[in-house]
């Protein structure tokens, strides 16, 4: 594989010599930039990324209403139509959760090779399409045809949305960004649906999944006026002069225009068996560091995905009401994100998505252990009876699980490198749908026969052993994170072999030299086959010294 990496090298440096060059030309009087130096020139989270963020947090709101919705509506649905039992309840979740197992194989790659703009507003499109489908539907079957085309949009929803707002905001920004807000806008799209519930009449759960329809509608032509394509997406693929007009508009939305006289360089172009348009799910296992990465981070997905939708389905099975769990289990999502955003910026990813896993395995596991004491808050409205030391313990564990989803999120943008980032961050979200899928079929193993053969999966059920077995698996979880790099500060990785380098945070003196040296700006370890880059001091007191230790780059 050494030989695959040389010829790469090879063509890396000759282009790093042609940049320099033109860098250097003395015919040009005008400023040179690179994309991240542009970016960072025009703002890296103002009035453009603020919209962008409500604008595609929007599409996470209507994706929660819609994964989570039959928690709220399928009994609903049953006492209309009698189509089933909880067994087919479950099989329902099952068929959707499995539409976007199949769907992240096709967005990841699409999104890479035809932007993120069009497979944002396409999968807008097709959710919006199965939500018509679902509420019109006159059997079981057509239910099921619509609930798995919603599946299919909304997984390109959330996927896509991710990468391009990670691509135009600033690293001092991303992780509120995806780790905070898209993740509220999801549990809010959760707790939407308990008003909406109660909106409409005890049978009517055709209105129900009408609205988030409707909004996905009304969502298309406003996406059309104002969603942008990621600059980044434009360099990657060597379209300079559509990644320079798209950090313009930003410059402009921002009131920080570029200089009139820029030239844009790409710093980190992709030699050519790295171009986006011929990269696939395969590369992600080219380099050993990039192999043990991916595994990582999808094992670590299917662990999340599990938990995280299991314990929230099963608010129907904890006893009480149904609509008050499923309200206290999404909002507890919120301050799980809020104070995971706030200490991954301080204390770093890897010890708070490693302690989230922790949390989320104690909690679990104690359920199985602990009796179910009353707990009676009345000056609250809480009265005893509605809710017990159980329930607590797994509204504790889904508030820990969520911690983990937002790291697992932000994880998922900054270790893959551009060329291949939503491939990667596709594959790793296909491994949590495998685990949401597996997550309504180990709730029936809750239920006694009775119940699964009952009209629908509300009421108490033995859950003590499906949430033992989602403790143990959040504990393997936490081991796997030790395996992650912290990227705490690091700048996005643009090319597979940056990953396979590991990419660092830029020095003042690297950045004095990124005007010439266009920011490789990586030291090498002394003993690996990398390019080595220093900035020394000459005697005119510049920088700009290249040395190499070793022939293989």
């Amino acid at each position: 594989q050494r030989g695959s990496w040389e010829e790469e090298g090879d063509e890396m440096g000759k282009e790093m010599k042609d940049l320099r060059e033109d860098a250097e030309d003395d015919d040009w009087g005008g400023e040179v930039m690179t994309v991240d130096q542009a970016l960072e020139h025009v703002g890296g989270f103002g009035t453009f990324q603020r919209w962008q963020t409500f604008s595609l947090g929007m599409c996470w709101l209507i994706c929660g209403m819609l994964a989570l919705g039959p928690v709220s509506w399928n009994m609903k649905l049953m006492k209309d139509t009698g189509w089933g039992s909880c067994q087919e309840e479950q099989l329902s979740n099952t068929i959707y959760f499995g539409a976007q197992f199949v769907a992240n194989a096709f967005w990841g790659p699409s999104a890479d090779r035809l932007g993120r703009r069009k497979n944002i507003l396409g999968a807008v499109i097709l959710t919006a399409l199965g939500g018509a489908i679902t509420a019109m539907a006159r059997n079981f079957t057509v239910y099921n045809i619509g609930r798995s085309i919603c599946g299919f949009g909304t997984a390109g929803m959330s996927l896509v949305t991710t990468v391009l707002l990670s691509e135009v905001v600033e690293a001092e920004s991303r992780s509120i960004v995806i780790c905070f807000y898209l993740q509220v806008f999801y549990a809010l799209g959760m707790c939407l649906l308990i008003p909406s519930s109660f909106l409409f009449g005890e049978t009517d759960w055709r209105s129900e999944v009408g609205f988030p329809t409707l909004l996905a509608l009304t969502w298309i032509p406003l996406l059309l006026a104002f969603c942008r394509e990621s600059p980044r997406f434009f360099a990657a693929k060597g379209e300079l002069g559509n990644a320079l007009a798209e950090i313009a508009y930003i410059g402009e939305s921002n009131n920080r225009p570029l200089p009139s006289n820029i030239r844009l360089v790409n710093s980190h172009k992709a030699p050519a068996s790295e171009k986006g348009s011929k990269l696939g799910a395969m590369d992600l296992f080219r380099g050993p560091r990039l192999r043990m990465l991916t595994m990582v981070m999808c094992a670590n997905w299917g662990i999340i995905g599990c938990v995280y939708f299991g314990l929230t389905l099963a608010s129907s099975q904890l006893g009480g009401s149904t609509h008050s769990n499923l309200f206290m289990s999404a909002a507890v999502e919120v301050p799980a994100y809020l104070i995971s955003f706030r200490l991954m910026d301080t204390m770093g990813r890897r010890p708070v998505f490693m302690a989230c896993n922790a949390m989320a395995a104690l909690s679990c596991i104690a359920y199985l252990l602990v009796p179910p004491v009353q707990i009676c808050f009345p000056r609250m409205g809480l009265a005893c009876g509605a809710f017990n030391l159980k329930t607590l313990l797994a509204v504790c564990g889904k508030c820990a699980i969520s911690g983990s989803f937002a790291a697992g999120d932000i994880y998922a943008t900054e270790i893959f490198p551009t060329v291949v980032r939503n491939i990667g961050a596709g594959m790793t979200t296909q491994f949590a749908n495998m685990g949401a899928l597996a997550a309504p079929q180990l709730l029936l193993l809750a239920q006694p026969a009775a119940v699964a053969g009952a009209a629908s999966c509300g009421g108490d059920g033995d859950l003590g052993g499906v949430l033992l077995l989602f403790g143990m698996m959040a504990a393997v979880g936490t081991g796997l994170v030790f395996l992650l790099p912290e990227t705490l500060g690091t700048r996005l990785p643009e090319t597979l072999l940056e990953v396979e380098q590991g990419v660092k945070s830029r020095t003042p003196q690297e950045r004095s030299l990124l005007p010439v040296m266009h920011g490789h700006d990586q030291e090498s370890d002394p003993e690996s086959d990398v390019l080595d880059v220093h900035g020394e001091k000459d005697e005119e007191g510049e920088y700009g010294k290249i040395k190499h230790r070793s022939k293989h780059y």
